[in-house]
C-alpha cells in the first residue's frame, strides 16, 4: 500500500506528463478541449505540489506556512490567462 505522499507524487508526475503532451499537441493544432485539459492538469499539479509542501512543513513543525502558499496558488489559479 502506498503512503499518501507517494500517491500525491505520482499524481503530480502524471499531471506533468499530461501538461507536456498537451503542449506538444497544441503547438501543432489548436484544440479548445485539450487546452482546457492542459490548464486543469497544470492547476492540479500545483495543488498537489502544495499538498506535498504542506506535508513536509507539518513534518518540520511549521504548518502555518502551508496556508500562505495555498493562498498564493489560489490567486494564481484565479487569474485570467495572459492575453485574455
Amino acid at each position: 500500500m502506498q503512503k499518501p505522499h507517494q500517491e500525491a507524487s505520482l499524481k503530480i508526475l502524471f499531471r506533468f506528463v499530461i501538461v507536456l503532451v498537451a503542449g506538444i499537441v497544441l503547438a501543432r493544432k489548436a484544440n479548445p478541449a485539450l487546452a482546457a485539459l492542459r490548464v486543469d492538469a497544470r492547476n492540479d499539479m500545483l495543488v498537489g505540489a502544495v499538498a506535498l509542501v504542506g506535508f513536509v512543513l507539518a513534518w518540520l513543525k511549521a504548518p502555518a506556512l502551508d496556508s500562505w502558499i495555498a493562498i498564493g496558488i489560489a490567486i494564481y489559479i484565479g487569474m485570467p490567462p495572459p492575453g485574455a
